[in-house]
Order: C-alpha cells, then sequence, then structure tokens
C-alpha cells in the first residue's frame, strides 16, 4: 500500500459484506443497493466469521435465515429472474454437505446466465486442525475439498486463502455477475480461519459504485445483413429469449413486431417479452410451446432469434423447422 492512501483495518468477512453494501444500481431512477440481502444457514464455517460481520451490520444489510440449502439458493436465483438480474442476492452456507447442496442451484444458475453470489464456508486454510467436521478427505490431494465441485458450474470460481486477495477477485465477481453476456453464478470458498483474518484495506475499495444495465452494440455489417434477410422474407417468425427482457428491449420489440407485423415466439425464459395481448404475440414456443407458434415455425423461411440460445427444448432439436429454405 502506498504511504499516503488511508487503510481500515478489516476481517475478511467483514471487508467482503462491506464491499457488497458498496455495489448499487439504479432501477426506475430509483438508487437501490445491487446485493437486496443474504440468505444463510449457519453452521461449522461460516457463523463466527461471516456470520458475525453479517449481525454487525444487520440494521443496513438483510440476512434472511432459511431452514434449507437447496431452496434457498433456488429461491436467490428466482429473485434475480424476476428482477431482471438488476439486483440479485447471495448466499452462504457450513462446510461440507451444507455447500454441495446448492450444486444444483449453481448449475440452473450456470445453464439460465443468472446472476447468483455463493458464499460456502470452506476448511482451515492453514489446515490448523486437520481434518474438520464435515471436510471431506482427499489424501491423494489435500488443497481439494468439497467446495472444488462447484467449479463446473460457476463462472467465476475462488477460494479466499488470505484476505487481501478480495482486493483483485471481488471485482472479477461483480464483473461476471453484471455481465450481458457472460452472466452466471460465482462461488467465492472462505476458509473459516482466513474470514476472521485482518487486514489494512484501502478505503477507496469500499467507495459506492453504480452498475449500469449494459446493452452492447451489435456489430454494424452484421445487423445490415440480418435486415437484408428479413426484408425478402415472406414468412418471418422472431423467437424471443431471457436476452429481450434482461436488456430491458421488450417495448422495442414490441414496436419493431407490430410495425412489420412479424409474429413473436416466446422461448420459456422469453416469457412476457411481448404482452399476451400484442396482435404480433404467438405464446411459447418448442417441446412446451402453442401449437400457433410451433406451426408458424414449421412454415417460416427466416427466423430471426433474439436474445436466446436456440436450445433443443426450444427447437424441437431443430425438428421445428421444417421449411427446407429456412434462413436462421
Amino acid at each position: 500500500m502506498g504511504e499516503n492512501m488511508k487503510t481500515v483495518k478489516l476481517t475478511a468477512a467483514q471487508a467482503l459484506v462491506r464491499y457488497m453494501m458498496a455495489q448499487r444500481v439504479i432501477v426506475d431512477e430509483q438508487d437501490l443497493p445491487l446485493f437486496a440481502g443474504m440468505f444463510a444457514i449457519f453452521g461449522h464455517g461460516n457463523v463466527a466469521g461471516l456470520g458475525e460481520a453479517l449481525y454487525q451490520v444487520r440494521e443496513e444489510f438483510p440476512t434472511f435465515r432459511a431452514h434449507n440449502e437447496q431452496g434457498m439458493a433456488h429461491a436467490a436465483i428466482a429473485y434475480a429472474k424476476a428482477r431482471m438480474r438488476r439486483q440479485m442476492m447471495a448466499c452462504t452456507t457450513s462446510v461440507g454437505p451444507g455447500a454441495t447442496n446448492m450444486v444444483t442451484a449453481a448449475a440452473l444458475a450456470h445453464v439460465n446466465r443468472l446472476p447468483l453470489l455463493l458464499l460456502p464456508g470452506d476448511v482451515f486454510a492453514n489446515r490448523r486442525p486437520d481434518p474438520v467436521l464435515q471436510q471431506i478427505e482427499n489424501f491423494i490431494d489435500p488443497t481439494m475439498v468439497a467446495n472444488d465441485c462447484f467449479k463446473p458450474v460457476s463462472r467465476y470460481w475462488d477460494r479466499i486463502t488470505r484476505p487481501e486477495q478480495l482486493i483483485t477477485s471481488l471485482p472479477q465477481a461483480i464483473r461476471v455477475l453484471t455481465s450481458p453476456a457472460d452472466c452466471g453464478p460465482v462461488t467465492l470458498c472462505l476458509p473459516e480461519d482466513v474470514q476472521a483474518e485482518s487486514f489494512d484495506y484501502p478505503v477507496a475499495f469500499f467507495e459506492r459504485r453504480y452498475h449500469g444495465q449494459k446493452r452492447p452494440e451489435p456489430d454494424q455489417s452484421e445487423l445490415s445483413r440480418a435486415l437484408e434477410i428479413l426484408s425478402r422474407a415472406k414468412k418471418p417468425l422472431i423467437i424471443a429469449g431471457g436476452g429481450v427482457l434482461y436488456s430491458g428491449a421488450a417495448d422495442t420489440l414490441a414496436s419493431f413486431a407490430g410495425r412489420y407485423a412479424i409474429p413473436v415466439a416466446e422461448t420459456q425464459a422469453g416469457k412476457g417479452s411481448l404482452p399476451w395481448n400484442h396482435d404480433c404475440a404467438v405464446g411459447a414456443i418448442g417441446v412446451t410451446g402453442s401449437t400457433t407458434a410451433n406451426e408458424l415455425a414449421q412454415q417460416a423461411d427466416v427466423i430471426l432469434s433474439i436474445g436466446c440460445r436456440l436450445s433443443d427444448f426450444t427447437t424441437g432439436s431443430r425438428s421445428l423447422f421444417q421449411n427446407p429454405d429456412v434462413t436462421l
């Protein structure tokens, strides 16, 4: 640290919570916290460090005690989806089974590109004591613990073995959680001894930061090509996915579809992209879709996919697109 840099001594757990509280977002002209709160089941591995830090700010940052790790993590996903990814929740658990109970939720958030911050307790970084209660022992690789199972289902994963590592890890975590394309679950494993270790953090690290709704512009050549193809279409169909909602483009889609009289079908994640009573709304598409939407997909000569990945559930493993001359 520079000699003139102002610092504040905090435990790693206190620093984590303070940093989370400093992240803000503007929604409908309201200044709101990026993290609406913490779902928690306290136990061996998170109560003395993170639990104490949360208790100290209980009037400013709400903690909701859950009764089931699976349920609370899925509730956090539902909250993020309902808030159109503009706000989110964090979840903390004890070591071992408390943590692994959240793996399915992490996978769900990963597949659906929904922000979810997981803060599972972890075994002692100094390995004193070792093994601890509920630790999964690995006699070949002592660095491998239960929380490694989150790696395949996390967009960003880290184990904080020193309190100062938060200075570089937390901004990376926020970058992923607020990314329009790479959004998904972030797992920060917190060894129980490190949670209580103190460090002189830069005061500037905890300044308020605002995260806007990022809407990257499309490549102009690709956009021109799409417009050219669409202008020649005789039976076009738009498939709207969750990206329409998360980017705040629903009104633009409604205007575009209405102006050019193009029917719009919705994926499961894209439901609500168009009001149900809009003239161009034809309902859901795919395996669980409406007869109207699926018949239009079979006949369409041009399909414009907006904010979706055209998964097999949406396309019926591509069996929906029956027109031999269809252009996607």
